[in-house]
């Protein structure tokens, strides 16, 4: 097992999770992979490789994808363009078509995807502070942890209460000194523990994808397929930069560091 992060397995063959291994599923961490084509073709989105495993996250769930490259045996970098999970597959999109046999390398931007999953545990945290540890009346009901302006929405469970920033502040700095424990499992939908998770309104889990959650020690876990550190120690910081009214919602934006 590649884990970084503790990642752990109920109920879910190992056989079944994907014909391309997705690897960022249980390493955060892992930067590069050299594995085999095993496929290449070309959709509405262009020319596209699918290999044996990937590092590289395709973006969804409030996060942004990696960025990276494929290299091949010839020396040469292919920029990934996108990338998108398909009938089991990944799909690595490229400028041009590559050959549809040998081994290559996907390789991602160490710092760009580093920064993602602070973002990624950072807006979990925050959930769970507000929601759990403060027992402010929000529900977590949106999260967006993009570079250009991460922020979780929350949907009031009683009129708008005043809020204290400086409360959550200390809250999260507090969670953060204590260096929580953050870890994975993947899991049926019919397994206790995704029954005992907490679920967004209306959320569905994915179809022909690893439904996996992550947890925050000792909070409620969360289903997502995101990247993630190994503990919120490894947050040096998290700023609160505003709170906000949004259509009935508020809206808490962050940055972390």
């Amino acid at each position: 097992m590649l884990g970084c992060l503790t990642v752990a397995f109920r109920n879910f063959a190992i056989c079944n999770m994907a014909d391309t291994a997705l690897l960022f599923l249980s390493d955060t961490f892992q930067f590069e992979v050299d594995c085999a084509v095993t496929a290449t073709g070309e959709d509405d989105s262009g020319p596209y490789v699918v290999t044996s495993a990937t590092v590289f996250y395709p973006g969804g769930g409030g996060q942004e994808p990696d960025k990276g490259h494929i290299l091949t045996g010839d020396g040469i970098r292919h920029p990934i363009l996108k990338a998108a999970f398909v009938d089991h597959h990944m799909r690595h999109y490229v400028s041009e078509a590559l050959p549809a046999a040998g081994t290559v390398s996907i390789r991602i931007d160490r710092e760009h995807r580093l920064q993602n999953a602070r973002l990624h545990t950072g807006g979990h945290l925050l959930s769970a502070v507000v929601h759990e540890k403060l027992k402010w009346p929000f529900m977590p009901v949106k999260g967006f942890h993009y570079q250009q302006g991460a922020y979780v929405e929350f949907a009031p469970t009683e009129d708008m209460p005043e809020v204290n920033p400086d409360e959550l502040k200390f809250a999260l700095a507090g969670d953060i000194t204590k260096k929580l424990p953050v870890s994975t499992v993947l899991v049926s939908k019919q397994d206790p523990l995704f029954e005992r998770a907490f679920k967004p309104e209306g959320f569905i889990a994915p179809a022909g994808r690893p439904l996996r959650l992550v947890s925050i020690t000792p909070y409620l876990a969360y289903p997502c397929g995101g990247t993630h550190l190994h503990h919120t120690g490894e947050l040096s910081w998290l700023n609160i930069k505003h709170i906000k009214h949004k259509k009935g919602n508020i809206r808490i934006s962050y940055e972390v560091g």
